[in-house]
């Protein structure tokens, strides 16, 4: 394997191509080699509030609805638990790289994190 110990990870936006605000994080981690290679992967979801309430259309785009984002939980706790899901990995797998490393770069600056996370994201487009 190129990446030992890669993260699949996947973020859902309110708006088209990466734009808007994050509102689901999911990422995926194989079992490492020290695992049983038979073990079902790790998996982490996490919904998060957004600031302002969604249109009906993004509700329905995104099949999630307003009454269900405002009960998760703030964005920087899902952030937090997704660096913590993502400890020793070498990088963070994503569709369209272009828009989720802006997504990523946007996210981590406003929480405090001006030059990143610190993982590298690699775009499979």
């Amino acid at each position: 394997m190129l990446l030992p110990k890669p993260v699949f990870l996947s973020l859902l936006t309110s708006e088209a191509g990466g734009e808007g605000e994050i509102l689901r994080i999911a990422a995926e981690r194989p079992a490492s080699d020290a695992e049983n290679k038979e073990a079902p992967p790790r998996r982490f979801e996490q919904l998060a509030r957004p600031d302002r309430r969604l249109s009906l259309a993004q509700t329905r785009a995104i099949g999630l609805s307003n009454k269900v984002l405002q009960a998760a939980p703030e964005l920087d706790e899902g952030l937090e638990e997704l660096l913590d899901f993502s400890d020793e990995a070498d990088a963070w797998l994503v569709p369209d790289g272009i828009a989720a490393r802006k997504t990523l770069k946007t996210v981590a600056a406003s929480v405090g994190f001006p030059r990143g996370f610190g993982l590298q994201v690699i775009g499979v487009d």
